[in-house]
């Protein structure tokens, strides 16, 4: 019993079309699917397609086989999670978002190595979303959405920045790129999140006026983006800057950065 994995479920339906599918320990979820190319050493991803009866059931597979550092990040040891594998701070942190009522991609189950915390993975459905944010402002889609189409879906996205927020968590991850918007019938959004691997916990505002600023970065307006995504990136930022909880004390390290520049 000492050399079996550690096995977590997100559910008695995932556990059984995990099981069904032959995932039922490290070395087949290990084996299973297609690896995406990347350019870590550490850890890596896989997709797969199950089965589910006769409904195909697409998944992703994040993996991790060593650890990437040996002395720990300081916002990792405040937070508490210094020597969690990514896996397990995926999991974690996606479950932590559906707490609070957020969306995200489905953990179905955590695969853990019962005394090497390194050698993990975790197993997500796919969202039903086919486009990220981050596509659908690359491929033009958000420029040629109606005026009130665009100012609805930012202030979805703010709202769910302060959501995470008001629960005093912090996400290094906050990225377009992780956002999946879908329209429904009436005009409102519905949101998916993925990749919540940089969810913690103890946020301060210094972090979360961070995150902001990261979340409003990773659109990179410029010179020649269109009209309507410039205006839609400003949407954004005046819906997250109301109610935002403000730095106060010492400014943060690029705040500093930016007032010794312009002295």
């Amino acid at each position: 019993m000492f050399t079996k994995d550690r096995i977590e479920f997100g559910s008695q339906a995932a556990e059984d079309l995990l099981i069904a599918n032959g995932l039922v320990d490290l070395d087949s979820v290990f084996d299973c699917g297609d690896v995406i190319p990347c350019r870590h050493t550490v850890k890596g991803v896989s997709v797969a397609t199950l089965q589910d009866g006769d409904r195909p059931v697409r998944v992703y597979i994040k993996k991790q086989w060593r650890r990437s550092r040996w002395i720990p990040r300081m916002p990792d040891l405040r937070a508490g999670k210094a020597f969690w594998s990514y896996p397990l701070c995926e999991w974690r942190g996606l479950l932590r978002f559906r707490e609070i009522g957020l969306e995200t991609a489905e953990p179905l189950a955590l695969f853990r190595h019962p005394w090497h915390p390194c050698l993990a993975a975790v197993v997500t459905q796919a969202v039903p979303c086919p486009k990220s944010l981050r596509l659908m402002v690359d491929d033009g889609t958000i420029a040629s959405l109606d005026t009130a189409a665009r100012a609805t879906l930012a202030d979805a996205i703010a709202t769910i920045v302060h959501r995470i927020h008001d629960a005093r968590l912090g996400w290094r991850s906050m990225d377009i790129k992780h956002f999946y918007p879908a329209r429904r019938d009436d005009g409102s959004w519905r949101i998916w999140l993925i990749d919540a691997e940089g969810v913690h916990g103890r946020a301060t505002p210094h972090l979360m006026e961070g995150n902001r600023r990261k979340l409003l970065s990773t659109i990179r307006i410029n010179k020649d983006d269109d009209q309507a995504v410039q205006s839609f990136a400003q949407q954004i930022e005046r819906h997250l800057c109301d109610g935002s909880p403000q730095p106060t004390g010492r400014p943060h390290r690029t705040q500093r950065q930016s007032q010794t520049s312009r002295a």
